[in-house]
């Protein structure tokens, strides 16, 4: 059974990516309506025009917007704002990765294969998830009660960077943006009181009743509240957390991953034991089809390091546990493959047989 408090988020969010590494492309994301590149040696504004708006003209405006004296000679390290709006688009799609349960687009049954666009709405109940990929790479999985829909999804013409606004009405999401690190141009989440905009980062983000947690695996976010004015860097391996009239509870570090012990088979699944953590409150359960965990099966939260775990489908499956904070920040996984058995089996282990005296074996399509 997932477990998942869900409601509003209460900060505003800016995601910013660690610079890469010069002699790449630089695009940094988006900022309201303005792209965001950071300038390289031998940068001009007549290229960068060009290759952005595909007209080399268009120098001239990117000058005056970004009051530079010598269009020729930029400062390297500098971030150039283009305008979204001169920057030409073409229609994109959202690739169905994986979808379980009783999950729906406009109200109709969500399969994998399927190719979503802009202006439809997604929704996984309580015991479905989805996992979508963009045209880019980018991969982004909604867990369970989340819906979410598709304000936008597009790319840029010509360079195959990614123009997407979401808007998530309530859930939570893992997000893997541009994961080839070849640079995003918009990916925006926004809920009822947050707009969340990143930028080449690994982040987690949860929204519930008793406020909203973000935790950085990978990259770098500057987080604004709603309590106040003024930005708090995190950078990766730390977590925020916001309380629920969006004022800041505290900058962490993440907790470690656990470390877990031999499982054990209790015949129709796993009993797995693992070391406290010290500063855990809880522990994150999670049950998925595969390595990186975005073909999600269940999910559950322990208040001690002992877990029991099953699947529904049999077969090789994937656990991963996380430590939770008293400010539920979510820490670090430890994850380990487990062999589940394909048939029903009884309390005691053995199997469950039909009329015929057959195993009675599980269904595929929960």
């Amino acid at each position: 059974m997932f477990e998942r408090s869900l409601g509003l988020a209460t900060a505003t969010l800016l995601v910013a990516s660690l610079l890469p590494a010069a002699g790449n492309a630089q695009p940094m994301g988006a900022k309201g309506e303005d792209f965001l590149y950071q300038v390289e040696p031998g940068d001009t504004l007549e290229q960068l025009a060009l290759r952005y708006t595909l007209k080399a003209s268009n120098w001239a405006t990117l000058q005056t917007f970004n009051h530079i004296d010598d269009p020729y000679h930029l400062q390297v390290g500098n971030i150039l704002k283009i305008p979204l709006s001169l920057i030409p688009t073409l229609p994109s799609g959202a690739t169905v990765a994986y979808a379980s349960g009783d999950a729906s687009v406009d109200g109709h049954p969500m399969q994998s294969g399927m190719v979503l666009h802009a202006g439809q709405t997604l929704h996984t109940d309580g015991q479905s998830a989805v996992t979508l990929i963009l045209s880019d790479g980018s991969q982004l999985t909604l867990d369970p009660g989340t819906t979410l829909q598709v304000l936008r999804l597009k790319k840029f013409q010509g360079t195959g960077l990614t123009d997407t606004v979401l808007e998530m009405k309530s859930g939570s999401l893992d997000s893997s943006v541009a994961p080839d690190h070849q640079g995003v141009g918009r990916f925006e989440v926004r809920t009822p009181v947050t707009v969340t905009g990143v930028r080449g980062t690994q982040l987690r983000i949860r929204t519930g009743d008793q406020g909203s947690q973000h935790e950085v695996l990978q990259g770098r976010i500057a987080t604004q509240g709603t309590h106040r004015a003024g930005e708090q860097d995190v950078t990766a391996d730390h977590g925020i957390a916001y309380g629920t009239s969006g004022q800041s509870l505290g900058i962490q570090k993440l907790l470690p991953a656990p470390t877990l012990q031999t499982p054990v088979s209790t015949g129709g699944g796993w009993r797995l034991t693992f070391e406290p953590i010290p500063g855990a409150a809880a522990y994150r359960v999670r049950v998925a089809q595969d390595a990186a965990g975005r073909f999600p099966e269940s999910e559950q939260t322990v208040t001690s390091p002992v877990a029991m775990v099953t699947s529904r489908l049999g077969g090789r499956h994937y656990v991963f546990i996380r430590g939770i904070s008293p400010l539920k920040i979510e820490g670090q996984e430890a994850s380990l493959a487990l062999e589940f058995p394909w048939g029903v089996t009884s309390s005691d282990g053995s199997p469950v047989l039909d009329g015929f005296g057959e195993p009675i074996r599980r269904q595929a399509d929960w």
